[in-house]
């Protein structure tokens, strides 16, 4: 029997193999379509505008900062991580900019699909 092969789907979270990260991108995926559907019913029904609005509080003030730290100091490990693999992490850093976590996420998740494909193109001989 071979050995197990060693995915890392989330920096930090490795996985023993290419099973277990595919059950890691389908959770990721699955918090991914629900975080954009309950964004984008809040957009709906608040308009874009609302945002300011949930802001205007110190405390809304020190969330926003606290997300745009975190999601800085995150497009720092997506763009260390496409150098690394040799891909574009433009789409997502844009995409982060624009509308944050979902960004990240979707990172995650084109990235978990990438490594299952390159896996089974591995375990395939290539073709």
């Amino acid at each position: 029997m071979a050995p197990a092969r060693r995915v890392v789907i989330v920096p930090g979270m490795p996985h023993t193999s290419s099973r277990s990260g595919s059950i890691v991108t389908a959770i990721v995926a699955v918090v991914l379509v629900a975080f954009t559907a309950y964004t984008g019913w809040v957009v709906a029904t608040r308009g874009l505008l609302g945002v300011i609005d949930a802001h205007q509080s110190r405390w809304g003030v020190q969330v926003f900062v606290d997300l745009v730290l975190a999601c800085v100091i995150a497009i720092g490990f997506v763009l260390a991580d496409a150098r690394r693999r040799g891909v574009r992490a433009w789409p997502f850093v844009v995409l982060t900019a624009l509308a944050g976590s979902i960004g990240l996420l979707g990172y995650l998740v084109w990235r978990g699909v990438r490594s299952d494909r390159n896996a089974a193109r591995a375990a395939n001989g290539g073709s």
